[in-house]
């Protein structure tokens, strides 16, 4: 009897463990079941507490890509499921985990990253490309170097994987132990290393797939010239800017030449891609080249004023300074600016705007050819501030400016500026790290300009830091506690009035009643 009742009781538990377990599929998604358990803020915080080793996905109801990418991570994740060295989760972002979003330290959705020991290990940041992300995550369940029978092996490699780092090799153990060691350091990010033993002579070679070209190493193979060729050379000549690859040109410190096309033109061969990677031979290691379509970057176009396309500029990451390209686009012309650049007999762009024809406003209009006209003169005081369109705490301070602006206008020495530096060389060569960026260039003496440091840019904060910082304070204070004292005068005589006229009143009352 007691085994039959213990026997009932289990189906008991198992029926309405199934309900529960059919209940919360159904609630969670109808039209995809998904592998991947959805996980909540609180499991994340424990788990990294507790040093759990896992994959996590984040994604956000307002989202559609990326609600649309989890499920491409989900079934990625189920096909490696036999993996014995990550757990994959998903968790759904709100507006109130901000706080995990600055612990796991991502900027955007859709987000992946491995946390490992209680720290993030690593970020996925191939945007929302599934296939890129299967890529990424199988890699890691790669051994340091894969080793290759034949060299089918190898270019059914060079179809799925960017770049390559391929050995041939000896059977000398140091060899492979040296190769190992700079297989395991951070160039795994950046390459998959194969090989292949029993080569009679070592040769390193780099394969590329985004332009077909490959590099091959003349140095001797010690681990540190090797390191410092393989950083020099992991990048293609030219290739598409992406997200991912973005992050590679802009740390790059050398020339990098960014390619605009017209979507339309060139949607099928892209022949002015072609042209470009003509350059490779002549070029390759003194200036790389990254190409995107013009209306998906319309504000770089904007910026750098190309207006024909293709178009490209030329931007030096040693020094920020940009060469906008003027010349007609074929591979003589190229190739002869090319070689003047070099040559230093290529004058740099001068990114700006357009005068103003009306310039009346409480805020003046700075652009680069009117600097000198109103930031510099010598007789005022110049509060000006620097911003870029697409900056949404620019946004946010336009009325306050504003208001700041009518609140200090009968200071005639004291001019309110703005200009915006996406679109404008600013004069004096100032490194501006962030927008918005406020700044006073106080009167007589504009070389000792002042930045407005304070996080809160609020009416009191900015009168402060005007009234403490302006050659013209006590002409601003005067004029402020001048008009003050008109209106508390004002005040005093019409209280006075009322306060006579109604002792006049108190007395007319009596006579009335008579």
């Amino acid at each position: 009897m007691k085994i039959i009742l213990f026997l009932v009781l289990i189906l008991f538990a198992y029926c309405e463990e199934s309900e529960i377990r059919e209940t919360n599929e159904t609630n969670e998604e109808k039209e995809y079941q998904f592998f991947t358990r959805l996980i909540t803020k609180d499991d994340v915080e424990t788990m990294i507490k507790e040093n759990k080793v896992f994959v996590l996905c984040i994604f956000a109801e307002f989202s559609e890509k990326s609600i649309k990418f989890s499920k491409g991570y989900d079934s990625v994740a189920q096909s490696i499921k036999d993996n014995n060295e990550y757990d994959f989760f998903r968790f759904e972002f709100t507006q109130e985990d901000m706080d995990l979003a600055k612990t796991l330290g991502f900027l955007g959705l859709p987000a992946v990253l491995t946390v490992r020991n209680g720290k993030v290990e690593d970020r996925f940041l191939g945007g929302t490309k599934i296939e890129d992300f299967e890529i990424w995550i199988k890699k890691k369940f790669l051994p340091p170097i894969v080793f290759v029978e034949s060299n089918e092996e190898l270019e059914e490699m060079k179809n799925i994987y960017e770049t390559i780092a391929f050995a041939e090799i000896s059977e000398d153990e140091q060899i492979v132990e040296l190769l190992e060691n700079i297989a395991e350091s951070e160039l795994k990010q950046q390459f998959l290393f194969a090989g292949k033993k029993g080569s009679a002579q070592n040769t390193l070679t780099i394969y590329r797939q985004a332009d077909k070209t490959e590099t091959k190493y003349n140095g001797d193979f010690e681990e540190n010239e090797i390191t410092e060729w393989l950083n020099e050379y992991y990048l293609p000549f030219i290739q598409e800017l992406t997200f991912s690859t973005l992050k590679h040109y802009y740390a790059k410190q050398a020339p990098v030449c960014y390619l605009l096309m017209d979507a339309d033109e060139e949607k099928e061969d892209r022949p002015s891609v072609q042209l470009i990677s003509e350059l490779n031979n002549e070029f390759y290691g003194k200036v790389w080249f990254v190409w995107a379509y013009s209306n998906e970057l319309p504000t770089l176009a904007d910026r750098y004023l190309i207006t024909e396309f293709p178009g490209m500029v030329l931007i030096n990451n040693i020094n920020k300074e940009h060469y906008t390209y003027k010349g007609k686009f074929t591979k003589n012309e190229i190739k002869n600016w090319l070689n003047d650049f070099f040559a230093g007999k290529v004058e740099k762009s001068i990114k700006k705007e357009l005068i103003p024809q009306s310039n009346d406003g409480l805020i003046k209009t700075v652009v680069y050819d009117n600097w000198d006209e109103i930031v510099n003169d010598p007789e005022k005081d110049v509060l000006i501030k620097i911003y870029a369109d697409w900056c949404q705490h620019c946004k946010k301070l336009e009325p306050v400016y504003q208001e700041l602006a009518e609140k200090f206008q009968d200071s005639k020495n004291l001019v309110f500026a703005q200009i915006n530096g996406d679109k404008n060389e600013i004069k004096p060569d100032l490194k501006v790290s962030g927008y918005p960026t406020i700044m006073l260039f106080p009167a007589e003496n504009k070389k000792e300009f002042i930045l407005f440091e304070e996080e809160e840019r609020s009416i009191e904060t900015l009168s402060k830091f005007l009234t403490e910082n302006c050659k013209t304070t006590e002409t601003i204070i005067k004029d402020n506690s001048s008009e003050e004292g008109a209106d508390e005068k004002m005040q005093e005589d019409q209280k006075k009035e009322e306060e006579q006229e109604e002792e006049e009143e108190e007395e007319e009352e009596p006579i009335k009643e008579l």
